[in-house]
């Protein structure tokens, strides 16, 4: 790795530390409705209980899944 593209990662790292601080606020100010989503894929789901979330972000979802049923749920992000 160059040192023109190790300082792009740190830019780029930079950006995304800055706008997570934000990023809560932002998924919890009513744009996205997670008991909404969460009631619509426990109906999908019907009797499964195993789930993988890839992509789980704040986890907003997950917790809205939890509250529904007694899932077994695997969460990944980075």
């Amino acid at each position: 790795m160059g040192k023109q593209e190790s300082s792009d990662l740190v830019s780029v790292d930079n950006k995304y530390t800055e706008l997570a601080k934000y990023y809560d606020n932002f998924m919890t100010s009513g744009y996205y409705d997670y008991k909404d989503y969460a009631t619509s894929l426990q109906k999908i789901l019907g009797e499964r209980r195993k789930i993988l979330d890839m992509g789980v972000g704040s986890g907003l979802l997950t917790e809205q899944m939890l509250l529904l049923e007694n899932y077994n749920i695997t969460g990944i992000d980075f």
